[in-house]
């Protein structure tokens, strides 16, 4: 039996989710599906891709992955169907399924046009586009063939820290369900600072602690924590970091200094 994981913006609310498996049901009925998530950031196309990328690696092989993501619905972006090493993957051709099929490595790639024949939703391509493909690709590989074998695809990726006049310049990728904040810092960058200490400072407020569990911090210390993305993750023990800093979406900078506040002190 073939499994098909599902990454979408739909929510929770509407009942485009459900319906969306139900046209996969009818194509395929012998198909296993496995929600990743539908609580993506709405038109987040980035969001998108690093969940994607984060999660792909943690199924059986030749798991089909579909991911709707698509603030391009309706216009003449191509769809995409990759086979990897080890996977398959479906979605629009806007950076969502990019990171990911890089990482497996791309085998085959083909492209398909929106049928125009007024039988298709200009809204709705995860019913009337996606869905049907991912049962079609259930059923048998054939479905390449009636492909256009594409070598491009719309390339997307994830910002990598940097150094600059003297402080080291760390990103927001993504903040999940309990407000904490993933960043693109590692625990061995961190490990740059142990011997001085460090200070972290988002939207004008500091991190200068780093925890193993959440249960070591005391109410109201913001800290950091190496997460489950494999990133150090700015937390705050049972509370919200994104509320704690203030935070309305992920396009932040962290700014990483070596002295800490304790460190400066003692130097004057």
């Amino acid at each position: 039996m073939k499994t098909i994981a599902l990454v979408t913006d739909f929510g929770y609310t509407d009942n485009f989710a459900g319906v969306m498996k139900g046209v996969i049901l009818k194509g395929a009925s012998r198909v296993n599906i496995i929600d990743i998530t539908h609580g993506i950031s709405s038109h987040n196309i980035k969001e998108g891709a690093f969940i994607l990328f984060k999660s792909y690696k943690f199924f059986p092989k030749k798991t089909i992955f579909l991911a709707v993501v698509d603030p391009g619905v309706g216009t003449e972006r191509k769809i995409l169907m990759v086979k990897t090493n080890n996977y398959y993957f479906i979605g629009p051709d806007n950076g969502i399924l990019y990171p990911a099929v890089k990482d497996d490595v791309i085998r085959r790639a083909v492209s398909f046009d929106t049928p125009s024949d007024g039988s298709i939703s200009s809204t709705f391509h995860g019913r009337d586009v996606f869905a049907p493909l991912a049962a079609e690709l259930a059923k048998s590989e054939k479905i390449f063939s009636q492909g256009v074998e594409t070598k491009s695809i719309t390339p997307l990726s994830f910002p990598k820290p940097e150094f600059d006049n003297g402080c080291f310049l760390g990103n927001v990728l993504y903040i999940d369900k309990f407000g904490n904040i993933v960043t693109n810092i590692t625990r061995e960058e961190l490990k740059m600072f142990e011997d001085t200490g460090f200070t972290a400072l988002l939207n004008n407020k500091k991190i200068e602690k780093f925890r193993s569990v959440y249960y070591e911090a005391p109410s109201g210390e913001p800290f950091f924590i190496e997460g489950s993305f494999g990133y150090l993750e700015i937390s705050l023990n049972g509370e919200s970091a994104r509320d704690y800093f203030g935070l309305r979406n992920t396009d932040k900078k962290i700014i990483l200094s070596r002295y800490n506040a304790k460190s400066r002190d003692k130097k004057r």
